[in-house]
């Protein structure tokens, strides 16, 4: 037996170069039925930039057109979904710099009532990505900021700003038979309706009744590294203990309040 439509055909070029203390690689993919893929990155030893121009049309699946259970029926016949992705990027040592621009064709969601839906309107997706690291002698530190904008709020939502920092010291103690890392993590993203997840579906699906967001998410941590052995813990959701609110990632399911968290690990030789 053969599926028709999981048969396609194309074809792949690629290459690989050297020009003077560059290094070129650049490959471009063309399948007649579901993708368009063209890409090249520029590196040296300490930065590189990468583009891509990337086209697909992903099967849609046999349980989004046709699907009964004790809940749910669905009965739906979608044009094809496609995706256009132009992507950049540029890192510089422990710099690091994105944009992604994504366009959604024919988009196929979970409505409120839990009910595929296609959004025939074209929109855009952007999402911007800037990342560093610093050392300054036994303190480091990572943060990382994200800006997306989708241009159609009712079918795809995200949060317009995501932040990260980490900060940590890490010493080596008893002649380097003791490697410590003392730090903390703080996570925080912006506002918005996010999807909430249906069970009976193992999906998510569009709300309008909790915003989820604006609630800084801090994690302390202590690791011991004694030869073989890691030993770490951890206090995470700090803030939770100074506030009545609680922190969601998915509406409706809170996260825990203030865990303390213990691992340990032994790699036996």
């Amino acid at each position: 037996h053969l599926d028709s439509v999981l048969v396609d055909h194309g074809f792949s070029l690629a290459t690989d170069q050297v020009l003077a203390n560059y290094q070129l690689q650049a490959n471009f993919d063309y399948y007649n039925f579901s993708t368009y893929n063209a890409s090249m990155l520029i590196s040296k030893a300490d930065s590189s930039i990468f583009v891509r121009l990337l086209s697909q049309k992903p099967l849609i699946s046999v349980f989004t057109n046709r699907y009964q259970s004790n809940y749910f029926r669905f009965d739906t016949n979608f044009l094809d979904f496609k995706k256009h992705h132009l992507f950049f990027s540029y890192t510089k040592n422990d710099f690091y710099f994105s944009n992604d621009l994504t366009v959604f064709d024919n988009y196929i969601y979970l409505n409120q009532d839990q009910h595929f839906s296609q959004n025939f309107e074209q929109f855009f997706h952007l999402k911007s990505d800037i990342a560093f690291k610093w050392k300054w002698r036994l303190l480091h530190g990572a943060h990382s900021l994200t800006y997306q904008q989708s241009s159609n709020n009712d079918v795809f939502r995200v949060p317009a700003y995501t932040f990260f920092t980490e900060l940590y010291i890490n010493p080596i103690l008893f002649e380097e038979s003791l490697d410590l890392k003392l730090g903390s993590t703080l996570r925080y993203f912006s506002s918005y309706y996010a999807n909430a997840y249906s069970p009976a579906l193992a999906n998510t699906y569009l709300q309008d009744d909790q915003l989820v967001g604006n609630f800084p998410f801090l994690t302390v941590y202590a690791n011991f590294w004694i030869e073989t052995v890691n030993i770490e813990f951890q206090l995470a959701n700090l803030f939770d203990k100074f506030t009545d609110e609680s922190y969601y990632v998915i509406p409706n399911i809170p996260y825990y309040r203030s865990p303390f968290q213990l691992l340990v690990s032994w790699q036996f030789n």
